[in-house]
Formats: C-alpha cells, sequence, structure tokens
C-alpha cells in the first residue's frame, strides 16, 4: 500500500469522521470531578496510583512534561482516546481540560497527524493528536499538548508532550478583556518594535494572547498581543530584520520577543549540491546529478521532471523544440542575488536524447552556489518525506525560495519563508552546500513542525544533516580548511547545557550519532532508516526550545512495539548507550510489572493499619516471588514488610499500624528470577507514594495569598533592602526569587521579600512575616504551607538560613524548622511542608507561625517566599465501625486491635466517648464475623 493512497483516503476519513466527534465525546466519557472536599491526593499523585506503569518527566516549577512508558488511555478512535486522557487527567498538567482545544500547531490547524510510515505494513504506527491551549478562545502562547496514540485496536496512548502554562483564575478575566481580532489595527503596533527597525517595519499576523512565559521562564499571566515585524529584505542582510512580538495589551511593553531569522551560528559553508561529498565546493570534485523535480517549458507549456531529473517532452508531431531550464522546480525556486538567475535554452528534435547540463562549464562559483542550493534543498525535502509521507505543510509546499549569493560572508539563515545562503569571502567558502542546505532546512521542518528552535532548533538541525550525509562533520570547509568542519557531532557535550545555543545543539547531535555508532557496533544494517525516522518525526513530539532528557523518551516511544517502554523497545540499549554519554540515559527498564487490582489506599487507619493487593507479571524479567512494602514515618530509613502470597503471582500488602496524622510514605519492591529488584513507583525511594494515618481531612483554612489581612512585617535594625510584602511576583526568577506563586493559584500574589526586578534580596538584618492567628484548637490540628528559600547566589552562597517558628501566644516561640544553609530546598523551588501542631505547642485558637529571612552571612543572595497557609484537622474517628482493619470482616485481628488500645483513645472507641472500654468491647463483639 503507497502512501498517497492512504493520505488520500484513509487522513481525509479520519478528519471527517473524527473532527465532529470531539463534542459528543465530552457527554461520553466524563472525566472525575474535583472532590469538594479536601483531599491528601495531588493530580500527579492520583496518576501514579492509576498507571503504577508509567513514568512522569518533570520540568522545574513541578510542571509534567512528559508522560510516558506503558500506555495509559485507550479509546474506539485515537480522539477518543485522546479526550479520554484531556478529561481524566488535564489536571496532571496544571490546567482545566476545557482550556485544551482541538486544534495542531500546524498552519492548517490540523489536530490528527500520522506519524511514522511503517513501509512493510504500509500504514503509519502512529497518531498524533494535538491540543491548542487556550481560554475561553483566547490562545495562551506556546500552550500545547501533543499526544501520540498507536495506530492498532484500541489506540492506546503511549506518550504525552506538554508545554502548557499554569494560567490561573486569572486567565478567565484576562480573556474576557481581550479585542477581536478585526478590532486590532496592524498599524497600532509598528510603532513598538520602531526602535529596532530603521524605518516602519511590515506587521502580520496581530492576535490577542494569554502570555504566561516562554520554556521554563514561568511569569504571571497577562494579556498580550502577538504580531510579526518584518523591515528591510532579505538580500539586505545588514538591515533585515524579522521578528515575533509579544507585547503588553495594555501598556504596549515588549514582553518577549524572538529572531524569525535563524542564522548558521560559526560561518562556514558545506558542500553543495553539484559538488560530490559533503564538503564546500573547494573541498571536492564536481559532477553530473540530476536535479529533482526540475521546471522545464517548452513553448507555453511546463513540465516537471521526476526524482532522478529525468523528464519526457511529448510531441503531437515529429520536429525540433526548445527547452527553457532554470535552476527551479515544483518545490523550490532559486533566486540568485549576485546577478541574474541562471537559465539554459536548448533544442532538441524527436528521436534523440537531450541533455540539459547545468554549470557544465563549472567556472563560475555563483552558478555553482545555485546547483548546489537547489539539488539539496530538494534532497532534504525528499529525505522528510520518506520518513513522513504527510508531514506538516512540506507534503503540499511549493516554490519555496532559497535565496543564494547574498552580499555578505560566512553565513547562512532560515526566516520562516526562505532560506539564505552567502558568497564566499572573509575566509569562508560560499554557504550553499550540502550540510549547510540542510541545517537550515531543518529549522523549516522545526518551525512547521509545531516546535520552537532555540538550542533545540540549532542541534535538532545539525542532527538531520548528521542523518542525510551518514556523517557527523557539518560545515566541513566551511572556513575554507578542508580538514576542519564547522561542528561536530562526534563530540562529548553534555546535558546541562548552559554554553551558547549552537554549542548545546552538539548534546543533540551527539546523541543521535553516537546511537548511530552503537547501532552498527551491533550490526543493525537498518540503523540509517531507524536514525532517519526517529529524527525527522520526534521533531513532531517536540515542545520548547530546549534538549533535554524528554527527547531521549520520544525517541524510545517511537522505537517501541508494544505501548510499554519500561520494559524496552527493540533498540532500547543503543538508544540508551548514545544519550546516555551526553548525559541523558533512558528511563531505566522495569524487570516485572505492578498492578493494583483495588487500587492504592489514600488513609491507613489509625491505629490498626490497612491492607491492599498487589499483583506481579513478567516484563524484562520473571517474578520470583519476593514482594516486599517498604514504608516509613518521619524520614529516614524505609523498613521492608514481606508481602503475604495469595497464589497466582497475587499479594497482599498490610500496611502497619501508626499514630494518626503520620504520613506513611511508601513503595513496593518485587524480586525477579536470576536477580535484579523492580521497585513501584519505579524511582522508589526517590519519590515513593504516600498515605494518611487517618479517616480523613477537613478543612479549617486556607489563605492562598491574596489578602494580607492580619498578616504583619517586622525588620531588624540595620535591615536595608528585602523587606516581605505581598504580591504578584514580578521578579523573573533571576537572582533566586520566585517567578509565580505557589500552585493552586499559579499566577496570584504571595508574601516574598522585595518584590521587585533585579537586585531585590534581603540584605544587613532578617525580616520577620508573621500570621494572624489561626484556630488550631482541636487536638488533630495541622498546619501546612508552601516555601520557597534561595541562598545560593552571590560570592558567599550558603551562609543563611530561613527559619519557621510557631507560637501560641505570640511571645513565646518554638522552632517548627530550619531551612539552609546547604541542600536542595534552599536552592530555590517551592516546597509544601505540613507539621502536625501537638508535636510543637498545645492546639490553640491563637496559633501563629512566623516567617524569619535573614542576611547575615557575607556576601549571600537570600530570597524567601510563602503562600497556600492551610490548617486543617487530621480525622481519628474510626468510620469502619468494628471492622477496624479495614478487611471487611469483624475478627479476632479487629479484636486484638481494640485490646491493643485499651483505655486510650481513637481506634476501637466506638462509641465515641473518649475512651475504649467494655461498652466497645461489647459492640465489636456483637458485630462478630459480620
Amino acid at each position: 500500500m503507497s502512501p498517497r493512497p492512504f493520505a488520500q483516503r484513509g487522513m481525509l476519513a479520519l478528519l471527517l469522521a473524527l473532527s465532529p466527534a470531539a463534542a459528543t465525546i465530552a457527554a461520553v466519557v466524563p472525566g472525575e470531578a474535583n472532590p469538594e472536599t479536601p483531599t491528601f491526593i495531588t493530580p500527579i499523585e492520583r496518576f501514579q496510583r492509576e498507571h503504577p506503569g508509567s513514568g512522569l518527566y518533570m520540568l522545574p516549577g513541578e510542571r509534567v512534561g512528559r508522560v510516558y512508558g506503558k500506555s495509559f488511555s485507550s479509546g474506539a478512535t485515537p480522539i477518543e482516546t485522546a479526550e479520554r486522557f484531556r478529561l481524566e487527567h488535564a489536571d496532571l498538567f496544571g490546567v482545566s481540560a476545557d482550556d485544551l482545544v482541538l486544534e495542531g500547531p500546524f498552519a492548517d490547524r490540523r489536530f490528527v497527524q500520522p506519524i511514522l510510515w511503517d513501509e512493510a505494513a504500509g500504514d503509519y504506527r502512529f497518531y498524533g493528536v494535538y491540543y491548542a491551549q487556550k481560554v475561553q478562545g483566547v490562545p495562551v502562547h506556546t500552550g500545547v499538548l501533543k499526544l501520540l496514540v498507536r495506530n492498532e485496536p484500541g489506540y492506546p496512548l503511549v506518550l504525552a508532550a506538554a508545554d502548557v502554562r499554569p494560567v490561573g483564575g486569572d486567565a478567565l478575566e484576562l480573556a474576557a478583556a481581550a479585542k477581536p481580532p478585526r478590532a486590532l489595527r496592524e498599524r497600532d503596533f509598528a510603532m513598538r518594535a520602531l526602535d529596532q527597525f530603521r524605518a516602519a517595519p511590515k506587521v502580520s499576523g496581530v492576535e490577542s494572547v494569554i502570555f504566561a512565559g516562554v520554556d521554563n521562564d514561568l511569569r504571571a499571566a497577562r494579556l498580550a498581543v502577538r504580531f510579526e515585524a518584518e523591515g528591510g529584505t532579505v538580500f539586505d542582510p545588514a538591515n533585515y530584520r524579522k521578528f515575533l512580538y509579544i507585547t503588553d495589551a495594555a501598556t504596549g511593553e515588549i514582553l518577549h520577543q524572538e529572531s524569525r531569522v535563524l542564522h548558521q551560528d560559526i560561518p562556514g559553508v558545506v558542500e553543495g549540491v553539484a559538488t560530490e561529498g559533503i564538503g564546500a565546493d573547494i573541498c571536492d570534485d564536481e559532477a553530473p546529478i540530476g536535479l529533482p523535480y526540475a521546471r522545464l517549458t517548452v513553448g507555453s507549456s511546463t513540465i516537471f521532471a521526476n526524482a532522478m531529473g529525468e523528464f519526457t517532452v511529448p510531441l503531437v508531431s515529429p520536429g525540433t523544440i526548445t527547452i527553457g531550464s532554470q535552476l527551479r522546480g515544483q518545490y523550490f525556486v532559486v533566486n540568485n542575488q549576485a546577478g541574474a538567475d541562471s537559465s539554459i535554452s536548448q533544442t532538441a528534435t524527436s528521436g534523440d536524447f537531450a541533455t540539459i547540463l547545468h554549470n557544465e562549464a563549472n567556472a563560475s562559483a555563483t552558478y555553482r552556489a545555485e546547483v548546489n542550493a537547489y539539488l539539496h534543498a530538494n534532497l532534504v525535502r525528499d529525505f522528510t518525506l520518506a520518513q513522513n509521507p504527510e508531514y506538516p505543510v512540506v507534503a503540499g509546499q511549493t516554490n519555496f525560495a532559497v535565496n543564494v549569493n547574498i552580499a555578505d560572508s560566512c553565513n547562512a539563515f532560515y526566516n520562516s519563508s526562505s532560506i539564505n545562503f552567502y558568497q564566499s569571502g572573509g575566509g569562508c567558502t560560499n554557504t550553499a552546500n550540502s550540510t549547510v542546505v540542510y541545517h537550515e532546512y531543518g529549522h523549516h521542518l522545526i518551525n512547521v513542525g509545531g516546535s520552537g528552535q532555540g538550542a533545540y532548533g540549532e542541534g535538532m538541525s545539525d542532527t538531520v544533516a548528521v542523518a542525510i550525509s551518514d556523517s557527523p562533520l557539518l560545515g566541513l570547509g566551511f572556513q575554507s580548511n578542508c580538514n576542519s568542519p564547522l561542528r561536530n557531532a562526534d563530540n562529548t557535550v553534555q546535558y546541562p547545557c548552559s554554553t551558547p545555543i549552537h554549542s548545546c545543539g552538539g548534546v543533540l547531535s551527539g546523541s543521535v550519532w553516537d546511537t548511530r555508532e552503537a547501532l552498527v557496533a551491533a550490526g543493525d544494517e537498518n540503523y540509517r532508516e531507524l536514525i532517519s525516522s526517529w529524527v525527522i518525526n520526534s521533531i513532531l513530539m517536540h515542545t520548547g526550545t530546549e534538549i533535554t532528557p524528554q527527547i531521549t523518551i520520544d525517541f524510545l516511544t517511537l522505537d517501541d512495539n508494544d505501548d510499554d517502554i519500561s520494559n524496552g523497545t527493540p533498540h532500547y540499549a543503543q538508544l540508551d548507550e548514545g544519550f546516555s554519554l551526553h548525559n541523558m540515559p533512558a528511563p531505566p527498564l522495569s524487570l516485572v510489572a505492578f498492578q493494583y487490582p483495588q487500587g492504592l489506599p489514600q488513609f491507613s487507619l489509625p491505629g490498626g493499619g490497612t491492607t491492599f493487593t498487589v499483583a506481579i507479571s513478567p516484563l524484562v524479567g520473571q517474578p520470583n516471588g519476593e514482594v516486599s512494602f517498604a514504608w516509613r514515618v518521619g524520614g529516614g530509613s524505609f523498613t521492608l514488610v514481606p508481602a503475604s502470597p495469595l497464589g497466582g503471582n497475587v499479594y497482599e500488602v498490610a500496611v502497619p499500624a501508626t499514630d494518626c496524622g503520620n504520613v506513611i510514605e511508601f513503595y513496593l519492591v518485587a524480586g525477579a528470577v536470576g536477580g535484579g529488584q523492580a521497585t513501584s513507583p519505579a524511582d522508589g525511594p526517590s519519590q515513593p507514594f504516600r498515605m494518611l494515618a487517618a479517616t480523613g481531612l477537613s478543612e479549617v483554612l486556607y489563605d492562598n495569598g491574596e489578602s494580607s489581612v492580619g498578616w504583619s512585617v517586622a525588620n531588624s535594625v540595620g535591615l536595608t533592602d528585602g523587606a516581605w510584602e505581598s504580591g504578584i511576583p514580578v521578579g523573573g526568577g533571576v537572582r533566586g526569587d520566585p517567578a509565580q506563586d505557589f500552585e493552586p493559584e499559579p499566577n496570584g500574589a504571595c508574601w516574598l521579600t522585595a518584590n521587585r526586578p533585579g537586585n531585590s534580596d534581603v540584605d544587613g538584618g532578617s525580616t520577620i512575616l508573621t500570621t494572624p492567628a489561626l484556630d488550631a484548637s482541636d487536638p488533630n490540628s495541622e498546619v501546612c504551607y508552601a516555601r520557597w528559600y534561595s541562598n545560593t547566589f552571590g560570592a558567599s552562597p550558603n551562609a543563611d538560613v530561613f527559619v519557621v517558628e510557631i507560637s501560641t501566644n505570640g511571645s513565646t516561640w518554638v522552632n517548627l524548622e530550619t531551612v539552609g544553609p546547604a541542600g536542595p530546598e534552599a536552592d530555590g523551588g517551592w516546597y509544601r511542608v505540613c507539621f502536625r501542631v501537638s508535636d510543637f505547642v498545645e492546639p490553640s485558637a491563637n496559633l501563629r507561625l512566623r516567617f524569619n529571612a535573614s542576611d547575615l552571612g557575607a556576601g549571600s543572595v537570600v530570597e524567601a517566599a510563602v503562600d497556600g497557609l492551610e490548617v486543617r484537622v487530621i480525622e481519628c474517628d474510626d468510620a469502619s465501625g468494628p471492622d477496624l482493619d479495614g478487611n471487611g470482616v469483624v475478627n479476632g485481628a479487629d479484636l486484638a486491635i481494640l485490646l491493643g488500645n485499651w483505655g486510650g483513645s481513637g481506634t476501637g472507641d466506638l462509641d465515641g466517648n473518649g475512651t475504649v472500654n467494655g461498652a466497645d468491647l461489647a459492640a465489636l463483639l456483637g458485630a462478630w464475623n459480620g
């Protein structure tokens, strides 16, 4: 089955059949309603419990960037699979399901895209389903969710790639204030960027958006206007500018801008189309090479050559004709900026074989540049469509501009509408040659493929060139030295990378090249097809502008053949080897799989514990029958308790009894035949599950930082800067300060030290923030808050501490915790902590907390913030009645629990009189075996 019939029949039918269904799917696939009562389980923990075989790649700010591993949704169609996931788990990304709209990041807005053509099967392996983040129809800048669904019965969802912005409740008000596009006049925005242009630029694409930062720069949501401004012409590079702008809708302030002119960073030229080999035109010989899809004119008729440059001119009767040819074709138009475009006019007679040869004399570098640029532009396009015949925009794009011999040297660039190459000079060769052309067109693939540019754009563009040329040498001969490339994919650049983006691109090109080397060493004869397919199709799942280990996950998912990368993929070993050499290893394999038939408990009965079952099944290894429950309370080491076998690799886990209010951190351990262990969750002790020893939680107070009523600030003598104040963070997070407040109000206010951009840290003393009186009179009261503390900037970092104290009278204070002077929690980031009041002071209706941020050391930058203050009560009543262990039967185990707490309170106090005594014993015996 060829790709084209599928594109005409399958893709069109899919879109027509599924596009109208989105509105009805929401009615038949209900999401999980948010509980009205407080819950102990976060969306991330809920997802982990429901999908223990799936992994999460976390971004800074506790955002989920990738969901991967074992499939985590299914449906009758790709869209139904995607919609189930959106409705059930949009909160995993910190957004409402209503704010994710079926719309692709492509020019035609398609939201279903086939991915990875399988020649043997005659079909695609995957579908991409795409969502745009919008609030009441107003786009959130860069907000996108990309879902990868396998093309097989049940359409399992195997990868979710997200770059959504946590815009918060204020976004609804912002969206309501947005003006319709017709009210946004282009001339009104031209002046906003005028200082970057010599004359008023041409403005296009004006629209209202909600802006909340890009990549990991999270900012408070603002209503903004997005537009492009272009000044000068591509033929005058010294004066040519093209930018994307995001400006504040009210003030016109430029919030963000990106250059649309993506230059080759290191001056250089790679060998062109007519030049043999991969080097610049001075490095290798030239030879006649067919020009794909070249346009030819015969009288008033136009014909096009095939991929090999072959053509046929139909004649009505024998005779002589004149054939005209320029360096343009069905898909590209080459424009020579150093003179007239080269052309040939040649006669041919019926019965002859007509040979039209451009650059026959090979005497002109400018002519050679035209030929090289045309040839390699077609080669990279064909290469792309061989991996994905329906690649967005590229599959149907014609007359794309290729500008050569621009009057400058040592550079090349892409500007979203053309690729552009310079003449020789300044110590550099003509830049219109093979790998440079591949690189610049690679930027085009990234742009129309829905990804950002930045370091990723540079690295992936180099990687496209590596995949085509099967060589690590990029820009060989660019600087007139045929023994020296501009960049080399055979490198040791490591993630994370903080050097300029062109250098950091080596993390990606190096990972792919080392994967190629591992495939070759393993004897895989299809390594080029594998690398090429992964490279091109992974672009369609990338988000943002950075190179991170999320790309490793994308490659593995595209390689996978059974909906679960946790058990390996056909080329897991080679991908892990290649990416690990650049500190981007594959997620570790799981030897066995864990399933929880009844789910994981959220609460454990105080004093009585609870039980749950776990089923172990083989993956990479075979279960050896050894399953343990690892748990701890209050930090420290985990205690391992063997699980009880129930038969058939199913086990019962008994959660030990602990006092009401204790947080039980736990994970499961299962052994495999031949050695080795697997844990659930996969990261085991570093990211354990949690449950609370309680029968429930009730909220007394939650302060989201939006009001400062009752709070007070006191500063020490000598404090010169950094006093506590309340507000929406505006510092941008560049010197240890928070870029936004804590969830669930991600774009609201909080308390923070000196809320302003730039140098705003605590200096010269202490600033103390004190809460209003809090009602924590219940004996089981708990206080929680989110805190931020950074003490790692400056000439003498890690010299100070952040102290939190608790008091019942406002005069006598007890230390609640001390953060710092070193450690991960003193390096910025929001951390939510909870403390049981009775562990420190007597419960009181006049409880207060105070937060002391001080700069008493030399040369440290101290930033602190507080948000999400909560008082809640841990419910310790026995909600299960006489069934104290919650196993469904009243028996000797329940009697033992009651007798073990005889004379006490809480567990076993069945009549609620505050004491476990004979009346409670009688009630239990009366329900025996019930």
